[in-house]
């Protein structure tokens, strides 16, 4: 056997076994969504508490304590908005996803890309519209 056929029939050989890997290991919507309410609550979380005008920062440990108990309880609103709100791209080998949120009328609508491989999402675009 020649030198480039046994190449060439290596190369081929770890092109399939990784595409078979990334194959599986590419993402469901389901584990996406999990991931997307799983990071809006911690952003919610942070972010909220952290942003009360000076004269209101004393009632930091409050304000966490009452948000983590309303995330908790619009978990549910949370999943479904998420939900219904993404569009996912299956490229077999990755997919990628993007997320529009608005929560009423009266507020900004947000956009997230995000791409998910080996069983991972990166959040690659945030917009706001």
């Amino acid at each position: 056997m020649k030198a480039w056929q046994v190449i060439a029939g290596s190369s081929s050989a770890i092109l399939i076994v990784l595409g078979g890997g990334l194959i599986v290991t590419n993402p469901s919507q389901h584990d996406y969504e999990e991931y997307a309410v799983q990071q809006l609550s911690h952003y919610l979380r942070q972010s909220v508490c952290n942003q009360l005008p000076e004269e209101f920062q004393h009632l930091g440990s409050e304000c966490r304590s009452l948000g983590q108990t309303l995330i908790d309880t619009g978990r549910p609103q949370l999943e479904q908005l998420i939900f219904e709100q993404t569009e996912r791209q299956n490229y077999v080998l990755f997919s990628t996803y993007r997320t529009r949120l608005a929560f009423s009328t009266l507020t900004p609508i947000y956009e997230f890309q995000t791409v998910g491989i080996l069983q991972h999402f990166y959040i690659y675009d945030i917009r706001q519209l």
